[in-house]
């Protein structure tokens, strides 16, 4: 703390230990119990049964698939290049 007043130096001590004190505080108030609890079902809750799932169909839902225009006009064998800047 050279070049500081002296009134400038204690101002600065000062808050320095108002910080601490207070940052310890607050680390002394926080909870060290588990807070995360899991979610319990409520025993007045009427939930419908469970149902079968559906059968998937014998025919598939999704069409043939075909390679679209541009990928098949993609070149088979391809070359990386390099470019220079400057």
């Amino acid at each position: 703390m050279i070049g500081l007043t002296r009134v400038t130096k204690i101002l600065v001590v000062g808050v320095s230990v108002v910080a601490l004190v207070l940052g310890g505080l607050l680390a002394a108030c926080q909870s060290t119990a588990e807070t995360q609890v899991e979610a319990q079902p409520d025993v007045n809750c009427s939930l419908p049964e469970e149902i079968e799932t559906m059968d998937l169909p014998e025919t598939s839902a999704i069409p043939d698939a075909t390679i679209p225009p541009i990928d098949a006009s993609a070149p088979t064998q391809t070359e990386t290049a390099t470019f220079s800047l400057g």
